[in-house]
């Protein structure tokens, strides 16, 4: 960290102190954490940039990752990069009324924000402890992952972790990692989720140096981009192979398929479709979405009209008993986001004339549920749904419709 305080509680900032004085002070007086009140040590040394270290492992939110120079060096690149903005930012502002310390702190259009440049994992529960603090204070918090943390698969597949997924956030109806290298000194705005696995989702990457990025917080608003030929072979494989590892979720799965007579390589195409919204959920679309159509218009319910709130409440059953998984992010805490996920999913299978809304929030299904069990029909079958209907499934945009 680059700021401490004196026994006296003067706060010193190590950019703000000249190095002559501050190898003085070194000699003559304590520094002190101002956030545990725990000895630090004032390091000067050439090959790390020169912080403050805590002198022994405490139980202490600042000191729970250790700073390496990727962070510190960044830290000191975001600063710099507001204070060119004509911003006046503030390094390692302390809130003694939460008891939390921020990276930097700088007030924008009247909103104060503090901004968190994250670059280790470090305990979920301390993460959620410290947005909840900022936001009890109506600070709001910008979490950036440090881009080390970024795991790509292959071109357009990133593996995301559960870690680096908290930091996904809902911008003006569209859903940003925003993540920061400090060596390259370059943002990597990821966007245009589409999970196929619990960590693995197709994606887009859209890169800008500090010098391009000229306007902070706002960032680009991007259309959701996929190529569906991807997502279907990605759909295909999963369920031809994947399903198959045992696993409790896949074995769960596959035994309530088959109490439905549904084979998992012979499900109906408009299972398992691409949507923005999806990244709101761990469980891979494929799951979710069959749940939803073997609970709301089989069974039972078959050649029933049914509305959406019970179909929320067969949701609500699923989660309860962990057979969906909802993704948790730092600043989603709306439940009202997940239900616009399983109302844009009704919308689009209304568009695809699947399901039939006989009137508001009320739905009937038509689809087609074939037992052939042929894989090379089943092929074409997949093939020209996602020719017919691409420009649906391309359209959709983030919480689109209402909640009844």
């Amino acid at each position: 960290m680059f700021t401490a305080k004196l026994e006296s509680g003067q706060i010193i900032n190590l950019w703000k102190t000249k190095r002559g004085n501050l190898k003085k002070m070194r000699q003559n007086v304590s520094f002190y954490c101002p956030e545990c009140n725990g000895k630090v040590i004032l390091k000067m040394g050439e090959k790390k940039i020169m912080h403050f270290a805590h002198e022994r492992e405490r139980g202490c939110q600042a000191n729970a990752e250790a700073e390496s120079s990727y962070h510190l060096e960044g830290k000191l690149q975001l600063y710099y990069y507001l204070k060119r903005m004509g911003l006046n930012p503030e390094l390692e502002p302390y809130f003694s009324f939460i008891k939390q310390r921020g990276d930097i702190g700088v007030v924008i259009n009247n909103q104060y924000y503090v901004i968190e440049y994250q670059c280790s994992p470090i305990n979920t529960d301390l993460l959620r402890k410290r947005t909840s603090g900022y936001l009890s204070r109506q600070i709001v918090p910008i979490w950036i992952l440090g881009f080390k943390n970024m795991k790509k698969v292959t071109r357009g597949m990133l593996r995301l972790s559960t870690f680096s997924s908290q930091f996904i956030v809902n911008y003006h109806e569209q859903y940003i990692l925003p993540s920061y290298c400090s060596i390259q000194q370059k943002f990597y705005f990821y966007h245009s989720f589409f999970p196929l696995t619990v960590n693995q989702t197709y994606c887009i990457c859209t890169t800008k140096s500090l010098k391009e990025l000229t306007d902070f917080p706002s960032i680009q608003k991007y259309n959701p981009m996929l190529p569906l030929d991807q997502w279907k072979h990605g759909i295909r494989k999963q369920k031809m192979y994947h399903i198959h590892y045992q696993t409790n979720i896949n074995n769960q799965f596959l035994k309530e398929i088959y109490l439905h007579k549904l084979h998992p390589h012979f499900l109906p195409p408009y299972i398992g479709i691409p949507l923005p919204s999806t990244i709101l959920f761990e469980t891979p679309s494929l799951f979710w979405q069959t749940f939803v159509i073997i609970d709301s218009f089989l069974g039972e319910n078959k050649g029933k009209i049914i509305s959406f709130q019970k179909i929320l409440d067969y949701f609500y059953r699923r989660i309860d008993n962990q057979h969906i998984k909802l993704r948790k992010l730092l600043l989603e805490t709306d439940e009202k986001s997940w239900k616009h996920a399983v109302l844009d999913y009704l919308q689009t299978l209304v568009k695809i004339n699947i399901v039939q809304e006989i009137k508001p929030n009320f739905f009937l299904f038509k689809g087609e549920i074939k037992t052939d069990f042929h894989y090379q029909n089943q092929h074409l079958w997949e093939d020209e749904f996602y020719k017919k209907y691409a420009k649906v499934l391309l359209a959709r945009k983030i919480n689109e419709g209402g909640i009844g």
